[in-house]
């Protein structure tokens, strides 16, 4: 393998790296309030909250590149949660226990 190939091979890696969100949701479990962080490369991030049912019940968009969101979550129903998290064409999922 060439010099070149793996230089290509590293830059491909880095731009795919760049390319990836991180999001969490603490605490877990939680009861009145949920806080979201989510950076990434995208200006704008689409998070659904479903029921174990998957009906959706609570949609935010957050924009900018690095956002934090408290959320008051008092008449979210209780059990469990899943929020599906878009950022761009990427899409992740996270269980989360509302007490």
């Amino acid at each position: 393998r060439s010099l070149a190939s793996e230089n290509e091979s590293s830059a491909l890696d880095l731009r795919e790296q760049e390319s990836e969100f991180t999001f969490s949701a603490r605490p877990n479990p939680f009861n009145q309030t949920l806080t979201l962080n989510v950076s990434g490369p995208s200006g704008v991030t689409d998070i659904l909250a479903y029921t174990a049912q998957g009906q959706n019940f609570w949609t935010k968009r957050l924009e900018g590149s690095a956002t934090t969101a408290d959320v008051q979550t008092y008449d979210w129903p209780s059990g469990l949660i899943i929020l599906q998290v878009k950022q761009g064409d990427k899409v992740s999922y996270h269980k989360l226990i509302k007490q």
